[in-house]
């Protein structure tokens, strides 16, 4: 019989582009083959990676014998079984069921959600190489990429439903819960399994390679104190100050799951067209207290339409005066930066409320114009009541020096 140091296997985080990754759970046989709905969002959200661990095997093609999809989660301090009852089928808003210390900018965990073990390597033989496996290559990766992706580097925490291999892991409370959530998930039980990086995975010889992918574009540096880039690994805090900034108005409410898909759509799409990251938060001690969501599109949906660059909200934690301010200043230096150096003028569009944003926006246009060098003019397309507010669609266009 083969021993398990004779076993050549091959691990790795696949890149979104590699189909490896991507028909990984019919290689295990498991509930998200190719094509299937899960399989579909695992693939175009951001947060969500596949692993693969597969076994060389003479003169045959590598076989897929363990699978899991990877997720970078936060530590909610809740139940997660407990947030899903109340959230789900209770119907709460964020703000309801977390407190304020979502808003909290910690460091992620990284997560399997759970482990898929083709049918014919469930012998102890196998599930021990992969246990092995899975604890040197996460140590490794932890070791290369840990700190720069902002992950706890001590532990993988793993989902214990339908988990073929990792079961006798030590266990603690779930509280753990995806940067960007999917709808399906096998990691919704009151416990996790806790992969301990610090055990000594010495004896595993190994060859480590980078994959190379596309290099991402660069952003320019952000000048303003406290403002940084916003992603989709924002959507817990977006949801949860969206929730409070509009707490007087539960109209212009768009949820958790909106919110997140504007958040990965807006990635994907800066990522796929070459444009430039226009959207912001602002953060004091590690806090998030308001964010500005914008990118770059056209002004109707033809292919000749005028590029614009569309505010699509800008929302602050009530009561916080430096938000607004910083967030527009920051903005207005992205957009000299991304469009005026290089002598392209789009006209900025969104939909204000009168008593906040549309109110913040002409303060500030004026300070602008001192920062930038450009001065902008205002024109409104009109205004609307709507949740019984007065809401101003404008356009705001610098005027060519």
């Amino acid at each position: 019989g083969m021993t398990v140091s004779e076993m050549r296997l091959v691990a790795r985080i696949n890149p979104k582009s590699d189909p490896t990754g991507i028909i990984a759970g019919d290689d295990t046989a498991c509930c998200m083959p190719f094509g299937s709905g899960k399989n579909t969002v695992y693939t175009f959200n951001l947060n969500t990676g596949q692993f693969t661990l597969q076994l060389e095997r003479e003169g045959n093609r590598p076989r897929t014998i363990a699978q899991s999809v990877l997720t970078k989660d936060r530590d909610s301090g809740k139940s997660v079984p407990e947030l899903v009852s109340q959230i789900l089928h209770g119907h709460k808003h964020i703000t309801e069921v977390l407190g304020p210390e979502i808003m909290q900018e910690g460091t992620a965990v990284a997560a399997c959600d759970n482990v898929e073990v083709a049918p014919n390597y469930m012998e102890s033989r196998y599930l021990d190489a992969i246990k092995i496996i899975y604890t040197d290559f996460f140590r490794k990766y932890m070791a290369r990429y840990g700190t720069e992706q902002n992950l706890e580097t001590e532990k993988v925490v793993v989902g214990l439903g339908y988990s073929d291999a990792l079961q006798n892991l030590k266990r603690e409370p779930n509280t753990y819960v995806p940067l960007a959530p999917v709808s399906y998930s096998d990691k919704l039980g009151e416990m996790v399994g806790k992969l301990d990086l610090t055990t000594d995975t010495s004896a595993v010889r190994c060859d480590v390679r980078e994959i190379m992918v596309g290099e991402a574009r660069k952003n320019p540096a952000i000048e303003v104190c406290g403002v940084s880039y916003l992603t989709y690994e924002d959507t817990h805090s977006v949801s949860w100050l969206e929730g409070k900034a509009y707490q007087d108005n539960p109209g212009f409410i768009e949820n958790f799951h909106n919110m997140e898909n504007g958040l990965i759509a807006k990635d994907i799409a800066n990522e796929h067209f070459d444009r430039p990251n226009m959207s912001l938060k602002y953060s004091q001690e590690g806090r998030v207290f308001g964010y500005l969501m914008a990118w770059e599109g056209k002004m109707n949906s033809s292919h000749s339409g005028e590029p614009v660059v569309y505010i699509a909200d800008l929302a602050v934690e009530p009561g916080n005066r430096m938000a607004g301010g910083r967030l527009v200043h920051a903005f207005g230096d992205l957009y000299k930066e991304n469009y005026i150096k290089n002598g392209h003028l789009p006209a900025i569009v969104g939909e204000f409320r009168e008593d906040t944003s549309y109110k913040l926006v002409k303060k500030h246009l004026q300070k602008l114009t001192q920062r930038l060098g450009v001065e902008f003019e205002i024109t409104e397309l009109g205004t609307e009541q709507r949740n019984g507010e007065r809401m101003h669609r404008l356009v705001i266009r610098p005027k060519a020096a």
